[in-house]
C-alpha cells in the first residue's frame, strides 16, 4: 500500500517536471523585479554643502520638518524653507547646531544650549538678474545677511544662513 502510494507520488512528480509546467507567483515576481531595478539616480537632487573650509555632496529629502539636505557620511542639514534649523555631522567635527527664530529674534543652539542670540530683521524680496533674492539681515557683533536665491522656474539655487555663534555660514548650492 505505502509502495504504491510512493509509486504514484514519483509518476506525478516526474509529470509535472516533463509537462513543463510553470508555477508562478505574482507576488514573489514583483519582488524579485524590486531587486532587478537600477539603482536611482539622486543626481536632480544633489546639492553642495559648504561650511567653513568643509565641503560634501548632499541630496534634498522631503520629510515633514521641511527639506533634509543629506548623505552617506552623516551630513544632515534641516531647512524649513526660510531657515536652516538644524545641522549635523560635517566631517571631523561632528557638530550639532540649531537655530530658531522666534519673532525678530534668531536663537542658535549648540547641543541643545542656547550659545547666542541675534536681532533679525524682516526678510526681503529683491529681484536680480532673472532671479530673485530673499535677504534676512541679522545682527550681533556685526550687521550678516542670510539669503535665498530663487531661479527663474520658481526652485531655491542656493540657501546661505550663518547658523552659530561665531558667525559661521553653510552655503547650499544646486548642483545642476
Amino acid at each position: 500500500m505505502i509502495r504504491t502510494l510512493i509509486f504514484k507520488a514519483v509518476i506525478v512528480l516526474i509529470l509535472v517536471i516533463m509537462s513543463g509546467c510553470v508555477v508562478k507567483s505574482s507576488q514573489l515576481s514583483g519582488l524579485l523585479e524590486q531587486f532587478d531595478e537600477q539603482s536611482v539616480d539622486f543626481s536632480d537632487n544633489s546639492w553642495l554643502l559648504t561650511y567653513g573650509g568643509y565641503k560634501s555632496v548632499v541630496y534634498a529629502v522631503e520629510v515633514p520638518q521641511g527639506i533634509l539636505f543629506t548623505n552617506s557620511f552623516g551630513d544632515a542639514v534641516v531647512f524649513d524653507g526660510w531657515t536652516i534649523e538644524s545641522i549635523k555631522g560635517m566631517g571631523r567635527r561632528q557638530i550639532n547646531l540649531n537655530v530658531e527664530d522666534r519673532s525678530q529674534k534668531r536663537f542658535f543652539y549648540n547641543d541643545n544650549r542656547i550659545v547666542a542670540t541675534h536681532d533679525c530683521k524682516s526678510w526681503q524680496k529683491e529681484a536680480r538678474s532673472g532671479m530673485i533674492q530673499y535677504s534676512h539681515v541679522c545682527s550681533s557683533q556685526g550687521a550678516y545677511s542670510n539669503t535665498i536665491l530663487v531661479d527663474k522656474k520658481g526652485s531655491i539655487s542656493v540657501i546661505r544662513q550663518v547658523i552659530d555663534q561665531r558667525l559661521g555660514v553653510v552655503t547650499l548650492s544646486k548642483i545642476n
